[in-house]
């Protein structure tokens, strides 16, 4: 395996060694990948601080740009910034829980170079001043009440621009809510969703779990995919996309718990960084039906435990890739094909 790889953790080359795999290493552009930045809002009315948290703290790092920005986004901060400090918003404190805006969020979109804004508010209502803001962009206010450090509320509302961004990923237009889950490294994201489309035994019945907006199985040729995601956003995002699709029959995009469904032949999981559920992995190591399973990760401690639990009822990685999506963290995505052996 690279020795990129093996620098930052070298029980991922143990891991693949023992099973005769040496994953191939894909990386992509070292600088301006992300396309979605999350920052946080202090400081005082005029003088807001916006940017990441230092390590270990909740105090801001104040900065314009960052070099792993699409450029558009800190085109987009810069702007925001300036019209914030104007208007002397107030940015929110953590000390006395008052204050205006708690958050901004930024997504890009780098065909269209398009950047829809979210303002996190502080409070039950959007102040009149926050929607004065960022007139260029798509913008959206999501409310956040209470002493919380969980970033976004339930409530959003969306204030002017276009309502959806779109994101051109192989040869689909994936439309993208705000608050539905979105990969910040797109173009090494699309890489994975071209090797799922390689590694996909033909004429299957797919099943994909964990399908956020549904931007891997729209992508597939399978005669039907149906796609399960909890979170009722990206189905909603899943919706706006499929409307300009021609074939619509072929895919199927529900919101429930991941759980086996129907009969599948083929099986996508793109869980997040706790894995697979226990039961799901139950349900896939005794299923009659299925020939594969093509499991994406983000988190190879969760990845290795699924594993070794599926290899105990005659599951096999058969080929593996590995993705530098976050260039310089020496966190890693990996795209692993299992087959049943015997």
């Amino acid at each position: 395996m690279h020795n990129k790889t093996m620098a930052y953790q070298p029980d991922i080359d143990s891991f693949f060694h023992t099973r005769s795999l040496t994953p191939k290493f894909i990386e992509g552009a070292p600088s301006s990948w992300r396309v979605r930045a999350r920052l946080a809002v202090r400081g005082t009315p005029g003088k807001a601080e916006i940017g990441l948290f230092k390590p270990g703290s909740h105090e801001v790092l104040d900065r314009d740009t960052y070099p792993d920005h699409h450029p558009a986004l800190d085109g987009a901060l810069s702007a925001l910034r300036e019209q914030i400090n104007q208007l002397e918003i107030c940015p929110y404190s953590e000390t006395t829980l008052q204050g205006d805006l708690r958050y901004i969020q930024l997504t890009a979109s780098p065909a269209s170079n398009k950047v829809e804004i979210a303002l996190v508010a502080n409070g039950k209502q959007p102040l009149p001043r926050l929607k004065k803001l960022a007139p260029d962009h798509s913008l959206w206010i999501n409310i956040q009440e209470g002493s919380t450090n969980t970033i976004f509320g339930t409530n959003w509302h969306h204030i002017h621009g276009d309502k959806w961004l779109y994101q051109q990923l192989l040869q689909r237009e994936i439309a993208f809510h705000p608050g539905a889950f979105i990969q910040s490294n797109l173009a090494l994201f699309e890489k994975i969703i071209q090797a799922i489309k390689e590694r996909s035994l033909p004429d299957k019945k797919v099943l994909e779990l964990y399908a956020g907006v549904g931007a891997i199985g729209l992508n597939l040729d399978a005669p039907h995919v149906t796609m399960v995601e909890i979170n009722p956003l990206a189905h909603a995002s899943y919706h706006q996309t499929i409307q300009q699709i021609a074939e619509k029959e072929r895919y199927t995009h529900l919101i429930a718990p991941a759980a086996l469904l129907d009969t599948p032949e083929l099986l996508i999981v793109d869980p997040p960084r706790k894995g697979c559920d226990q039961e799901l992995l139950k349900e896939i190591a005794a299923s009659s039906t299925l020939e594969q399973l093509l499991y994406v990760s983000c988190n190879f401690a969760t990845l290795r435990r699924d594993v070794e639990f599926l290899e105990k009822s005659g599951w096999k990685i058969q080929w593996a890739e590995t993705y530098d999506l976050f260039p310089g963290t020496g966190h890693f995505e990996y795209l692993l094909d299992l087959r049943r052996s015997g």
